[in-house]
């Protein structure tokens, strides 16, 4: 429920390349591993900054940023030369529509997209979602939409086959993990491991990221005080307990681990995914059967990741020195260990790194 602004702000689902926009005197920094050269520049979307954006690449010359404002939801494509605003349908009534993610069906192209986001009224956030379809937008919200409800990602591994995860609850102080599956026509909530009303008063789990490879693997990370892993393999969610750690609990909950805010899976036997721990960052990896910690060089936090392959992610946070935030930190895994890419990226400048399974990761 409580998504960060920050990961609203950066993340977005894409293309199996990984995109980059122009670092100015990347040539003279130095860092102790260079960024890949296929990496490709793309401009930043023109959509409000300060309500964030998510990017999704089908093609070099076919992408889509969705986002919001005050007044409406926003999206914009890419054409390979420039963006062009387009205007998704927002919520009647509702104040600060924002989409917060976006995936489109895999078949090269941008035909058939789906984007869900939240209206964020106070005590009264409601989930939407937006359909792109025969060129336009139409306006899908699922039906279960009772009290606080919020949807920040979504994963689409096939056409007309979409899982969407967030949070809802009765308030900010009181809610669960939230799962509603896209069908072509209808969104359906599905059971999850940690559903409203919590077992526990008090206690409080949400959902910030879905990577689904194939049509019958998905991985959901989360959580808010701790961590949360849940995963689908072929029928119901259930939950993992992250690097093999017994849950700690309280009378309000129990914590599993660091918490996640990002995951990217490039197979049913490889997943990543990326968080903080206390005041460090963290990362966990999956590898078929069980999860395990990965050491983390640098960076407190660990906000956003992207695999590529078994060999080689990339994954994004920032740090903080006496009270100060400095620039984003980035960092790549090649298959053994993590290593600090560049120890900045300019502002204004967009850095959209993507798997083969249309996730991408947005850095600005």
């Amino acid at each position: 429920m409580r998504a960060l602004a920050s990961r609203l702000a950066l993340v977005g689902t894409g293309i199996g390349i990984s995109l980059l926009a122009a670092l100015p005197g990347a040539a003279t920094q130095a860092a102790p591993h260079a960024v890949a050269a296929s990496h490709q520049v793309l401009p930043r979307p023109p959509l409000p900054a300060g309500f964030g954006y998510a990017v999704t690449c089908m093609t070099r010359s076919g992408c889509v940023a969705v986002g919001g404002d005050t007044a409406s939801a926003r999206a914009a494509f890419w054409d390979g030369a420039a963006w062009k605003k387009s205007q998704p349908e927002s919520p009647s009534g509702q104040p600060d529509p924002g989409l917060r993610d976006v995936s489109c069906y895999p078949q090269g192209t941008t035909s058939g997209c789906v984007a869900v986001g939240t209206t964020s009224g106070g005590d009264a956030e409601r989930m939407f979602a937006d359909i792109w379809a025969m060129d336009r937008w139409v306006l899908r919200t699922p039906g279960w939409n009772h009290g606080m409800s919020s949807l920040t990602s979504v994963s689409c591994p096939a056409s007309q086959d979409c899982w969407a995860v967030g949070s809802s609850g009765s308030d900010l102080s009181n809610y669960g993990t939230l799962i509603e599956h896209w069908d072509g026509n209808r969104w359906t909530r599905t059971d999850s491991p940690h559903p409203y009303p919590v077992p526990r008063p008090g206690g409080d789990y949400d959902l910030q990221s879905v990577s689904c490879p194939t049509r019958s693997f998905c991985v959901a990370v989360g959580g808010i005080s701790g961590g949360l892993i849940e995963h689908r393999n072929g029928g119901r969610w259930h939950d993992d307990q992250p690097h093999g750690k017994s849950p700690s609990c309280t009378s309000s909950r129990c914590v599993y681990g660091p918490q996640l805010f990002s995951v990217s899976c490039v197979s049913t036997k490889f997943c990543m995914a990326v968080g903080n721990d206390s005041a460090s960052a963290a990362a966990v990896k999956w590898n078929g059967s069980e999860w395990s910690g990965v050491p983390v060089p640098a960076g407190e936090r660990l906000e956003h990741i992207a695999c590529e392959s078994r060999t080689s992610c990339y994954a994004s946070g920032y740090r903080r020195y006496n009270g100060r935030t400095y620039p984003p930190v980035i960092e790549h895994w090649n298959g053994t260990k993590w290593r600090v890419v560049s120890p900045s990226v300019p502002k204004g400048d967009v850095l959209v790194i993507c798997d083969p399974y249309r996730h991408c990761n947005a850095l600005r």
